[in-house]
């Protein structure tokens, strides 16, 4: 029975995806982008994670796809293939940035423990991937603000360039300790 319940999803979802074919063939690059939001929100969400951190980020920490891309493999001629082609180059262009920031030195990327069920640390890990909670050990007077050479951290004195600083200084408090700052 679970089985058949499950070919009768696919099949229902199938048939829903095959009767807004001729709408999604009229979507641009912009409404790939706005239907792209629906599942980086939610796993965002789920991931605890600010809604303006990357999406790459967030999707490659728990192994997923795109919405667009899911629906690319259910059918691959669903979109205008010019809007297709503008969607390919933007997100390899947002993989090309995900690499260039290195984001696979933080824990989501270097630990698995956190993907488990029922841990408590979950945020802390995820949190740390998107901002190495710089903002918390940056002498720079504006909070928040983009790594640069000017970045300082305020517990070694020692320049703090680097997204994940604070996980690798001796000085810097514990993740944990981090992760429950007033400021977070």
């Amino acid at each position: 029975m679970y089985r058949n319940e499950n070919l009768r999803n696919e099949n229902t979802a199938n048939g829903i995806i095959w009767s807004c074919r001729d709408r999604l063939l009229l979507y641009s690059f912009a409404h790939m982008k706005e239907l792209d939001k629906i599942k980086s929100k939610f796993i965002k969400r789920m991931l605890s994670l600010p809604s303006n951190s990357s999406t790459t980020m967030a999707i490659k920490a728990i192994g997923e796809k795109t919405f667009i891309e899911d629906l690319l493999i259910v059918n691959p001629s669903l979109f205008n293939p010019t809007a297709l082609d503008q969607y390919r180059s933007y997100r390899t262009e947002r993989t090309e940035n995900f690499n260039r920031q290195g984001y696979t030195r933080g824990p989501a990327f270097t630990t698995s423990s956190w993907k488990s069920s029922q841990q408590r640390n979950r945020h802390t890990v995820t949190r740390a991937t998107a901002h190495g909670f710089h903002y918390l050990i940056c002498l720079t007077c504006t909070p928040f603000h983009e790594l640069s050479s000017q970045c300082i951290c305020k517990y070694c004195k020692n320049s703090a360039v680097e997204r994940y600083h604070a996980l690798n200084c001796d000085c810097c408090p514990s993740l944990t300790e981090l992760a429950s700052h007033p400021y977070h």
